[in-house]
Order: C-alpha cells, then structure tokens, then sequence
C-alpha cells in the first residue's frame, strides 16, 4: 500500500498532493486532541442529535483551542521575522509540518508541538504589545 502512494508521489506530485489536502481535515476532525486525550471520536453533530450536550461542550472547546494555538502560532510566526532565534523555531515547525502534511502521524505531530506553543506564546506577546497600553517605564 505504501508503494502505491510512493508512485503515485512520484508519477504524478499534483494528485499525491491532492491526497495530502484531503487528509487535512481527517487530521482536524478525527485525530486531534479531543479525539486522543478524551477519546471523543464522532462529531460534535452526533453528540448533539444524542442529546449529550457535555460531549458536544468539551469537543467545541478543544477545537477551538487547537484553532487558538494554530492561529497565534502562525501570528507568532510572523512577529518574529527577522529574529534569529524566531528563525530557527519557526524553520522547524515548517520541516516538521512536512511530515505532518504528508503523513500526519501522532509521532511526527506531537515533537511539533512544543515548537508551535513557543510559536503561540510569541503571538500572544505580539498581540498584547499592540493592543495593551504601555506601563510606564517599559520599553
């Protein structure tokens, strides 16, 4: 099985990347952390047709954390251009997300995220800077 998507990648690199595309929101939807840590597998839709509103609760809220981490990593990202050491961080993550985006295995998503925190501390850091007012003193 694994040599057919190898010669599908090699033969012909827009359909394998099609495939990797596809993949996406089966990594979102069924093999993030909800679905890990507190094994809630279905959608959120089930849940809620079944009435189990608590379900439906902790699944919307891991989601929208995940979406959290990723949007401020990638603001982090970009607030950090230019700084050698937020080069190297976000150099990382990118080569990491190449398995990710390709295979999109737990061993190869989990060594990922300690990177993608630092990322989404640095937006936060970005964010607060623009939207809070300065004390004074700090510069």
């Amino acid at each position: 099985r694994l040599d057919g998507f190898r010669r599908a990648g090699m033969s012909d690199p827009l359909r394998y990347a099609g495939y990797c595309l596809r993949r996406i929101p089966i990594l979102w939807f069924q093999a993030a952390w909800a679905e890990r840590t507190v094994h809630l597998v279905e959608s959120a839709s089930v849940y809620a047709t079944r009435g189990q509103w608590g379900r439906v609760g902790v699944k919307s809220a891991f989601k929208l954390l995940e979406f959290c981490i990723l949007a401020l990593a990638l603001f982090g990202a970009f607030s950090v251009r230019g700084e050698a050491a937020g080069l190297v961080v976000v150099f990382q993550v990118a080569y990491m997300n190449i398995n990710l985006f390709t295979m999109g295995l737990p061993r190869y998503i989990v060594p990922a995220f300690p990177m993608l925190a630092l990322l989404a501390v640095c937006g936060i850091l970005a964010v607060c800077r623009r939207f809070l007012p300065a004390r004074v003193g700090d510069q």
